[in-house]
């Protein structure tokens, strides 16, 4: 069981998602300094994840999200949108 939680945290990591988006707009507009600053942000959220999983509270917090869907659906657009528009706004920039 354990292998089977690695292997899918380790998937999730390797993805690309609107988390890598945010990273290379952050690394492209303020160079590696900022890349890495913004890496090292969206893991240390992964790994808030990570201990909140082991723990069992995201199963408990998605019992209650899974109760609504119009509920479960507000944090994942809000999450996404921010991010989009984080990863957009460097790039679209005048320069």
């Amino acid at each position: 069981m354990y292998t089977a939680f690695l292997l899918a945290a380790f998937v999730r990591c390797v993805t690309p998602g609107p988390d890598m988006r945010f990273i290379v707009a952050m690394g492209g507009r303020g160079g590696p300094s900022a890349g890495g600053m913004a890496a090292f942000g969206v893991a240390c959220a992964m790994f808030v994840h990570a201990v909140a999983a082991a723990l069992g509270l995201s199963a408990k917090i998605a019992g209650l999200l899974r109760r609504s869907r119009r509920v479960a659906r507000g944090p994942n657009v809000f999450s996404g949108t921010v991010f989009t528009g984080l990863a957009v706004r460097p790039a679209a920039a005048p320069k």
